[in-house]
């Protein structure tokens, strides 16, 4: 018995991570417009990977694998530069390790001569490809900023209460 549905089972895991990671990350930093989109647009890539992955397990009629359960994608609170900067660096580690998988499952359906999987792996690993290069791009465009740039001090919170002007003291 071989390996392959196990091979494939990560595969699709790290698809299905690297989905919610996207949108985990669109949602945080919702207000960097050109970041939101494209975690969106890359969700949706990770998304129907996944699920051609999926109809190959179904026809391969895989088991999962029992060393790979689900992990939580880690939530981080919204800040300013250096947390986004950290959100895109966790993306890129997981872009890569689904890319790592993909690359192996591609050369192992070239030994099989599986030409549906050829295709369907081919295709992953070229979207992968492309997250890497995006992801690498906003890495760069941030890193500068975010690392040498101090954060702006947090203004005092007033007392009066909202709609409500403040009372001149005697």
């Amino acid at each position: 018995m071989n390996h392959l549905g196990a091979a494939l089972q990560r595969l699709k895991s790290n698809e299905d991570r690297l989905a919610e990671a996207h949108g985990a990350i669109a949602t945080t930093h919702a207000g960097e417009s050109e970041i939101a989109q494209g975690c969106t647009l890359l969700k949706t890539w990770a998304k129907e990977d996944a699920r051609k992955l999926q109809i190959i397990l179904n026809d391969l009629d895989a088991e999962p694998a029992e060393s790979e359960r689900p992990r939580p994608v880690r939530r981080r609170q919204k800040l300013p530069g250096i947390g986004l900067l950290w959100d895109l660096e966790e993306l890129l580690t997981l872009t890569q390790a689904a890319r790592a998988s993909s690359l192996s499952v591609e050369q192992a359906a070239k030994a099989a001569k599986n030409l549906g999987l050829i295709d369907t792996v081919t295709s992953s690993r070229a979207s992968l490809d492309r997250q890497v290069a995006w992801l690498e791009t906003q890495l760069k465009n941030a890193a500068p900023q975010a690392i040498l740039v101090p954060p702006r001090p947090k203004r005092a919170l007033s007392r009066t209460p909202p709609g409500r002007s403040p009372q001149p003291t005697a």
